[in-house]
């Protein structure tokens, strides 16, 4: 269905919010519309009941949690009709600054990432769900192979497959915690004071914290980005990667790759203890 027709499904299924004044936008997988009151956010690729209800289910955790900031609350069940997926969350205060540059959001984003990094879970409750359940969980490098690999040339496919074995090799060391799944300035929301929540949980999960610096690195392309945490990540050598991977591959393809992959690329940096403060 085409995006306009997403106001007039959510004033069928929710006619308690003002959808005629939402300021609609989209993303990669949803569409998002803000009102005073409410947050839609709804399937921009058909139905998609189970990837909204792993959302839902994300959101219905995070109120356990004792999260630094303000989140997105869950206002409905799932609907799933006439075409769409959708779900209410709560709105949450604040503004982007995704246009600001990183001299003036390093700081406050480095110790939200620690705060977040250091949410109290339990690894292996099922709180959260693993790493890229919402791209394939563990079938994860088969769906890269069939999707995203067959398509590049012979060269190129060759350093895609030794990335994808060294995000695994990565993994397997690493010291497993909370996890956003997609840290940056575009789902921070600031107000005079400082952060004052976060948003866009999609891929939450409990996975090793080099995928949130991975967001982050990937937002300001490395620029002045130094790492939070005081302890280190284990050092490793770093491997062959090409910007040219994720280019055969469509939007959903190619998040499906990317964030992963610059995860174990962040892991791979060789640290010990980096500083937010820049010269």
């Amino acid at each position: 269905m085409a995006e306009h027709g997403v106001i007039p499904w959510l004033a069928d299924v929710w006619p308690d919010h003002d959808w005629a004044r939402a300021m609609l936008r989209k993303g990669c997988f949803h569409h998002v519309a803000v009102t005073g009151t409410a947050v839609a956010r709804v399937s921009c690729h058909g139905t998609q009941p189970e990837r909204l209800a792993r959302e839902h289910a994300v959101l219905s955790a995070l109120e356990g949690l004792a999260l630094p900031v303000e989140c997105p609350r869950p206002l409905s069940t799932v609907v799933d009709r006439g075409g769409y997926s959708g779900m209410l969350v709560s709105v949450v205060p604040g503004a982007e600054r995704s246009d600001w540059g990183w001299e003036a959001l390093g700081g406050g984003l480095g110790e939200l990432m620690r705060q977040l990094h250091e949410v109290e879970i339990v690894v292996g409750e099922g709180v959260l769900p693993a790493p890229r359940s919402w791209c394939g969980g563990r079938g994860w490098p088969d769906i890269v192979e069939d999707q995203v690999i067959a398509g590049l040339v012979p060269e190129v496919a060759r350093v895609a497959r030794v990335v994808v074995e060294d995000l695994l090799a990565a993994e397997a060391d690493a010291q497993f915690g909370f996890v956003h799944g997609d840290f940056g300035p575009h789902n921070v929301l600031w107000s005079d004071e400082g952060v004052s929540g976060v948003i866009d949980f999609d891929h939450c999960c409990i996975g090793d914290p080099a995928m949130d610096l991975a967001s982050l690195i990937s937002f300001f392309r490395g620029r002045r980005c130094r790492h939070p945490h005081q302890r280190s990540l284990p050092a490793r050598p770093r491997s062959p990667a090409s910007s040219e991977l994720p280019a055969a591959a469509g939007c959903r393809r190619r998040a499906c790759w990317r964030q992963p992959v610059a995860a174990a690329r962040a892991r791979k940096l060789q640290v010990s203890v980096w500083c937010w403060n820049t010269p």
